[in-house]
């Protein structure tokens, strides 16, 4: 299993921002489900400000 970032720019210049866990294949479910595991829910959304370059960063 992963935990990715998506980020996805808005149009008012700033960037939402999805935490998101991947889905596990088919072996490593049966050993959660084995295991009377649960996995936790996927995190909340979150909005950043993007960063504003100054000529230096050009």
């Amino acid at each position: 299993m992963q935990m990715i970032d998506v980020h996805l720019p808005t149009t008012d210049g700033r960037n939402l921002i999805l935490p998101r866990y991947t889905q596990p294949e088919k072996d490593i479910q049966l050993l959660i489900h084995q295991l009377d595991l649960t996995l936790p829910d996927q995190p909340p959304p979150r909005i950043e400000e993007l960063k504003k370059k100054c000529g230096a960063d050009l």
